[in-house]
């Protein structure tokens, strides 16, 4: 079990600097203003806030294939895993973050199923700017729980 958390933790840490990344284009693209009226931009945010989900629920796969060796299957797939990192699992690990950011992802969560689901021109300003806005305190929330999680997971590894 060793090298399977060794490697969890290496590929945690990896999307755990794509997150970075992305928080760098969110910052540059946050300094030119708000994108109300500008499809384009509107357009690029919701790139990144699709992303932005995206390398978090990478992150949740790892530690559920890897860790838990359970992944969700089914319809609702994506708000299970969400749900299953809220979780302390007996024996084998903490929860990966809080009940409170668990709440906050499923927002990122649904509008990322919707970008999927919607043609560019069909973007609401609305519904992205609180996202938006909130992102950067998002992301530092991640990193902190994310790290704390880590830095239990390699203590485990290395005193198996």
């Amino acid at each position: 079990m060793t090298g399977t958390l060794l490697v969890a933790v290496a590929r945690i840490k990896k999307e755990l600097i794509n997150l970075e990344e992305l928080e760098k284009e969110l910052v540059a693209m946050i300094e030119r203003g708000p994108a109300e009226d500008d499809f384009e931009r509107k357009r690029a945010y919701a790139s990144l806030l699709h992303d932005f989900y995206t390398c978090t629920e990478k992150i949740f796969q790892t530690v559920a294939k890897n860790i838990d060796e359970y992944v969700p299957e089914g319809e609702n797939w994506h708000k299970a895993l969400l749900e299953q990192m809220a979780l302390s699992l007996d024996g084998k690990r903490p929860p990966v973050i809080s009940e409170k950011l668990m709440h906050v992802l499923t927002g990122y969560l649904v509008f990322r199923h919707r970008v999927r689901n919607i043609y560019g021109f069909q973007l609401e300003w609305e519904r992205m700017e609180p996202l938006i806005r909130d992102l950067p305190g998002t992301v530092h929330n991640i990193k902190t729980e994310i790290n704390l999680f880590v830095k239990i997971i390699e203590e485990i590894a290395l005193s198996s």
